[in-house]
């Protein structure tokens, strides 16, 4: 609002005074009420777009900065400056770019720019709800009406083309994922995000850091297949455009889009010769705004260019650089659609910030970028030949970081929220300060892993838990999850461990938490190369501590995926499940170890371990130690079941600490008895060694046969005909993963490729990364001689009142994944993304 002149000659100087107080009063009053409803509605400032020019003028001064311009949050920028040609910073007052609706003559709110001067930066004052904001606003605190949200991108269109002195340029520049008729893009195979090695090598002097926007460009199949281009894109580097033959596209004169053949009036007085009309074409934008702003969608296709010049509407063809192997670009992406359903947690890997922590920001990745989907986001591979890892080096090199990753990891999260979305509750990161404390040995950091094989370990004290007994020491149900660790720890001799503890702050007064920490602390002075992440400290987030019903409790997932995170060895055995009291029988250290060693010249295996339970009565003597837990040799597990097949079972159900009652099925899924059975005769081979010639040919017939027809079971279950037997497994897999995959994936860890999902309910979530680790071509076989045996000392945790006594028999993990509340979406939309 601009300081007034006072025109008549006779007002005093008293009352010039009393008129500049009025006058200030109310502008302060204005600015309090503008600025309230943008703390309540931030939303609106995109009202505000068209006066940004004039708002921010001190900061812009036109004999400094010669453009101005607005965009959008939901915009991913490719290599813009590219795009931006210098007739269009020259010749034009304004130029926005679109997806090929250039039939709407609209300034798109997602990416517009204009020329910093005096006559385009006030040509928002034929908006009224700009210019006039005291009245608007007067109206609202008196009640009279209610407040509306103005679209920028209808009454400012509007004035532009109502004026005959302005020269502006609608472009198509843009992917976007609305399914409208002008918009010809398909993303069957994504949209990549390259943002280059950034070797400085591979580029000029002076050059930035890029980012270069690209898909498959559609044809050449001939009868709807995947045609030549997309075999192309398939198959191409993502740091294409820093090889030498092609950087002259980037780093010489050759514009990317350029306007061929004469311009064509077009006549808006009239009905289009269709006989389609120019009616409302923009259902978000008043239709008062509209008269002029509507084309025939018939007569301005997507290849044409679009001009507003001093009043008159032109239309030029344009063409577009050819670019390599079947690739297009384009200035940015626009998401319409996919952010709908993406879920923050399925994102949170590619974000620099963290919800629930104080996470400053993402490190940089050594990933080349990101593939955009309907589904999810994935990081762009180095392929093979790219000159990244075509060598497989001893020491596997985490790409993330040397020490440990900036990445945020979801936590927990309280499910659907809008539309078809998930939200992330709580997240954080290996370095969030605040949160999180380091116990590590001293060589952690520089140690060669080799061969070694990590264990990866989760524990969540939560308010599930009773922490104090009577006499106000640590209870006997978290001391004894801690000996269940330690036993993990001395177990697994001479390979590093990761063990990631989230303790619930509400649940565990200040003195009790030093006690644990202190004992956790106690524990790894026994061994070597170990990495302990202790989360607790200030308040948790609102929604970790609101009512009951909107509890976000931790999730198991989330814990896995952060603590996979800090792997730094090639290969971890993960999923073990520390809360049913299973512990690794201490040969498994050594058996997985060796097999890493004899798979160390290819990529892409993971073995499963069986997970079993003893259910013979406790033995107890009255002088004996809780701790050690004791766990059998493979030779004293297989004479075990030899003399009695009743006593070890597999179904871990019937000894879960939640005793489901009713109707829920507690039998094993057929793959799992098949799982058991290959394993049992591999591992006894281990131990008997009294096979003829031909006994060992047969035996290595059979079990390779087994192994395939798992394989292509596993595989099968990604199919949406197979996913209701999927979510029937009875338990999490546990599984020694090599962090080095297939080609092509063998240069990004699994644990990015194929996380752990943190929005599905847990039960729903134990057979998926079998599945999509087998889809993905990885190589499933069992890790003979190695397992996790629970006995009823290590399950003590889950006597009365131990572990989730509150919850027993009316638990969660008590019922089957039930696709209802989105789980059936989400898992659609995993399958879907790890097929593409």
């Amino acid at each position: 609002i601009e300081d007034g002149i006072i025109e008549d000659k006779e007002i005093n100087d008293m009352e010039r005074d009393e008129l500049k107080e009025k006058k200030q009063k109310r502008q302060s009053k204005l600015i309090q009420v503008i600025s309230r409803l943008l703390q309540l509605k931030p939303y609106i400032m995109v009202e505000f777009k068209p006066a940004m020019g004039y708002i921010f003028q001190d900061y812009i001064p036109p004999g400094t900065y010669s453009h101005w311009g607005y965009s959008d949050l939901d915009i991913a920028f490719g290599d813009l400056p590219k795009w931006i040609t210098p007739e269009e910073l020259t010749d034009f007052d304004m130029v926005t770019y679109g997806y090929g609706d250039q039939h709407r003559l609209y300034l798109r709110g997602q990416f517009t720019f204009h020329k910093n001067s005096h006559k385009v930066n006030h040509v928002w004052r034929a908006c009224a709800y700009l210019s006039q904001l005291d009245v608007r606003f007067g109206y609202l605190l008196k009640g009279d009406k209610k407040f509306q949200l103005q679209s920028a991108e209808g009454c400012y269109s509007d004035a532009v083309l109502q004026r005959d002195d302005l020269r502006v340029k609608y472009a198509n520049k843009a992917f976007t994922d609305t399914k409208e008729r002008n918009n010809e893009e398909r993303y069957d195979y994504g949209v990549a995000i390259a943002t280059g090695s950034g070797s400085s090598s591979s580029r000029n002097d002076g050059e930035s850091d890029r980012s270069i926007l690209y898909k498959a460009e559609e044809g050449g199949s001939g009868g709807g297949g995947v045609g030549h281009n997309e075999i192309e894109f398939l198959k191409l580097s993502p740091t294409w455009f820093e090889e030498k033959e092609y950087r002259h596209i980037d780093y010489e004169q050759h514009e990317l889009q350029w306007e061929t053949g004469e311009r064509t009036q077009l006549d808006i007085s009239q009905p289009d010769v269709n006989g389609h009309g120019h009616g409302p074409c923009m259902s978000w934008v008043r239709n008062e705004f509209q008269s002029k702003a509507c084309h025939d969608p018939y007569d301005i296709r997507p290849t044409d260019t679009v001009f507003y010049i001093d009043g008159v509407v032109y239309k030029q063809s344009h063409q577009e650089l050819t670019l390599p192997h079947g690739v297009k670009s384009r200035a940015f992406f626009h998401f319409q659609e996919w952010k709908r359903s993406y879920r923050s947690s399925q994102l949170l890997a590619f974000q620099g910030h963290s919800r629930g922590g104080a996470v400053a920001s993402a490190s940089a990745s050594a990933n080349l970028g990101w593939m955009l989907f309907a589904e999810g986001a994935v990081p762009l591979l180095h392929t093979q030949g790219s000159g990244y890892g075509d060598k497989l080096d001893h020491v596997y090199q985490h790409p993330l970081s040397p020490s440990l990753p900036s990445t945020v990891y979801c936590l927990a999260s309280l499910g659907k929220k809008s539309h078809s979305s998930t939200e992330c509750d709580y997240a954080t990161s290996w370095k969030d300060p605040n949160v999180i404390t380091f116990v590590s040995d001293d060589y952690w950091d520089i140690h060669d892993y080799g061969n070694d094989v990590t264990l990866i370990l989760t524990i969540t004290i939560d308010s599930h838990i009773s922490t104090t007994g009577p006499s106000g020491d640590i209870h006997d149900n978290v001391e004894i999850l801690l000996d269940v660790l330690e036993t993990s720890f001395l177990n697994w001799l001479h390979n590093p461990v990761i063990a990631l503890i989230y303790i619930d702050n509400d649940n565990l007064i200040n003195d009790k938490k030093t006690e644990l920490l202190d004992r956790i602390k106690a524990m790894t002075q026994k061994r070597s190369s170990f990495l302990v992440g202790i989360i607790h400290g200030g308040p948790q987030p609102p929604s970790l501590s609101s009512s009951k019903e909107e509890k976000a409790n931790i999730s198991w997932s989330g814990m896995l995926n952060m603590a996979e995170g800090g792997c730094r060895s090639r290969w971890m055995i993960t999923g073990l499940e520390l809360e049913r009291g299973l512990l690794l029988s201490s040969e498994s250290s050594q058996l997985a170890r060796r097999s890493a060693i004899i798979h160390a010249d290819s990529t892409g295996s993971v073995f499963i371990l069986p997970q079993m339970a003893d259910i013979r009565p406790e033995t107890k003597d009255g002088d004996s130690k809780r701790f050690p837990i004791a766990t059998p040799s493979i030779s004293e597990l297989i004479a075990t079941m030899a003399s009695d097949s009743d006593v070890i079972t597999s179904n871990l159900s019937i000894v879960s600490c939640h005793r489901c009652h009713g109707s829920v099925k507690q039998e094993e899924q057929i793959v799992e008895v098949q799982i058991a059975e290959l394993w049992m005769t591999l591992s006894r081979s281990l131990i008997i060694q009294s096979l003829n010639a031909e006994q060992e040919t047969k035996k290595i017939d059979t079990s390779s046969q087994a192994l395939h027809q798992l394989n292509a079971y596993l595989s099968s279950l990604t199919s949406k005909e197979k996913q209701t037997e999927m979510l029937h497994f009875d338990k999490h897999p546990l599984l020694m993963i090599d962090n080095r995959g297939p080609q092509p994936f063998q240069n990004i860890p699994t644990s990015q490729i194929v996380s752990e999902i943190v929005d599905l309910d847990r039960q729903c979530t134990y057979a998926l990364r079998l599945a999509k680790l087998s889809l993905f071509g990885y190589n499933i076989m069992v890790l003979p001689g190695a397992f996790a045996l629970s006995s009823p000392q290590s399950r003590e945790i889950c006597s009365d009142g131990g572990f989730y006594a509150e919850l027993d028999g009316d638990s969660k993990r008590c019922d089957v994944c039930k696709m209802k509340d989105g789980n059936k979406q989400i898992m659609n939309q995993e399958m879907d993304l790890a097929a593409k």
